[in-house]
């Protein structure tokens, strides 16, 4: 689990796995190419029209468990919506994209901890 993203990060319940997982799988599933993904809030106002809610934080804790255990192959994401990659270059470019996030994220971390050890704290 993640500190500060625990809604993410921790493990599904049951439920969820057994019974959430398999119904948005069936629905990424065969999602080939941007132009035919599907947004979070579609998503849920699907599951929600066969009686389950599942939140926005939900979702993605969703999504990151069947990316994490191959539930649903090559499943990126964009402004879109969730989508299968049609494409090698679509994956090299996301894999890209997600290099350069964890990067930025890397940075602030960095000049963080030079602020401690510089006390240029409050």
């Amino acid at each position: 689990m993640v500190t500060g993203f625990e809604d993410y990060t921790a493990p599904l319940s049951e439920y969820t796995e057994k019974v959430i997982v398999p119904l948005v799988c069936s629905m990424l599933d065969g999602r080939k190419g941007a132009e035919n993904a599907i947004t979070n809030k579609t998503l849920r106002e699907w599951l929600a029209m066969r009686g389950h809610t599942v939140s926005d934080t939900e979702i993605r804790a969703i999504i990151n468990h069947i990316r994490l255990n191959g539930k649903v192959r090559l499943l990126l994401a964009s402004s879109k919506g969730y989508y299968q990659a049609t494409t090698l270059k679509e994956v090299e470019e996301y894999c890209r994209s997600l290099s350069q996030r964890s990067n930025a994220i890397l940075a602030v971390k960095l000049a963080l901890q030079e602020q401690i050890m510089g006390r240029l704290f409050l």
